[in-house]
């Protein structure tokens, strides 16, 4: 390959790796903040449990086995929504890894006699770049809910903490099956999204990767 075009294709290279390496950056920096708020939403649990239990139980004669059932199913919840951010985030990763490859695959492939290729690959690149920062946003803003919904949820738990001698029964209940509702709710908004994302990325690899043409 001449040395005109090796400059444009080491810079597609550059792009390529740094549109990885920009993934693996925004994943880490995810799993960590989400790891922080689940570690603060399940200490809160943690520490109403015990004391919400004993207090509901005092103050309304509630049984603790009814209070377990209900806490148990916030509980659950709050794992769930943790499990399916984590997910996403796998996704995305496997995502950005498989188009990386691909694009860096392309542009070894690359010879002289094709080198106009190098402008299918810097469309193909462009259009990774555009995936890339929707998957980004989408997943950026994905957390911001969780740590919304979880900070509601604890702020939910002390109010009731606090509110424990005056709150009735069915309210407390209530605020109970309301998170719940609320975390099934978002979880299958989330697993729709997912899917919306996966066709989309099964387009990509059918319109610009399975289609195109070889060196």
């Amino acid at each position: 390959m001449s040395p005109d075009s090796l400059a444009p294709k080491a810079e597609l290279y550059h792009s390529a790796l740094a549109e990885f390496q920009g993934a693996i950056r925004t994943a880490h920096a995810i799993l960590a903040e989400m790891s922080d708020v689940a570690a603060s939403s399940r200490q809160t649990l943690t520490e109403c449990d015990k004391t919400l239990r004993h207090r509901l139980s005092r103050f309304h004669s509630l049984r603790h086995k009814d209070f377990d059932q209900w806490f148990q199913g916030a509980s659950v919840a709050c794992e769930q929504a943790e499990e399916d951010l984590r997910a996403s985030v796998r996704e995305y990763l496997a995502e950005q890894s498989e188009l990386s490859e691909r694009i860096v695959f392309e542009l070894s492939s690359l010879r002289s006699e094709r080198a106009e290729r190098l402008g299918e690959v810097a469309a193909l690149l462009a259009e990774f770049s555009r995936l890339h920062a929707a998957r980004r946003e989408w997943l950026k803003s994905t957390l911001a809910a969780f740590k919304e919904s979880q900070e509601t949820w604890r702020a939910e738990l002390r109010a009731m903490l606090v509110e424990a001698k005056e709150i009735r029964l069915s309210e407390a209940k209530a605020l109970f099956e309301k998170f719940k509702r609320d975390a099934e709710a978002r979880r299958l908004a989330l697993r729709e999204r997912r899917a919306e994302v996966a066709a989309l990325l099964e387009k990509f690899r059918q319109e610009r990767l399975n289609k195109n043409p070889k060196p």
